[in-house]
């Protein structure tokens, strides 16, 4: 039987768990990490007249601080290599935005991933872009909204 939407992003053993753990807890030492949730990060892409959503990937996405500094930002990546597939740093008039249907919380920005050779480049040519962040309940979409309000810098 095929299994359901909830399960399919779920490892399937521990050892997979375990795994994934390792790669994802990567923290450098002058990082602080602020909020953590399983998420699966949207964005809007824009074709001529017509949007589409594209999904960056799902994983457990981090809000991360500098210890001493004042950058803030959202950082995903791939359960299996450990490739920044979403870092967006946070600014100070960003508005999040919960979704109507209560799962997810929305905002515009300007992110970057890592390219074949692990380079960290800038997404949309560096324009801002419209992403949608997708948890599994509303409970945990507040929480995350709440996360990235107070952790905006000044």
């Amino acid at each position: 039987s095929q299994p359901s939407q909830a399960n399919r992003d779920e490892p399937e053993n521990e050892a997979e768990e375990e795994k994934v753990e390792k790669v994802e807890s990567k923290i450098a030492d002058d990082e602080e990490l602020l909020h953590e949730v399983r998420a699966k990060v949207m964005w809007y892409r824009k074709n001529d007249d017509e949007g589409t959503w594209g999904a960056k990937g799902t994983g457990q996405l981090l809000l991360l601080k500098q210890k001493e500094g004042n950058l803030r930002w959202l950082l995903m990546r791939t359960e299996t290599t450990g490739r920044v597939t979403y870092n967006c740093p946070l600014y100070a008039s960003l508005k999040v935005t919960p979704d109507i249907k209560g799962k997810a919380v929305s905002f515009v920005a300007v992110s970057y991933a890592e390219d074949k050779s692990g380079r960290l480049v800038a997404e949309n040519e560096g324009k801002p872009s419209l992403f949608r962040i997708r948890v599994k309940t509303s409970e945990a979409a507040e929480a995350l909204a709440k996360a990235i309000q107070d952790a905006l810098p000044l």
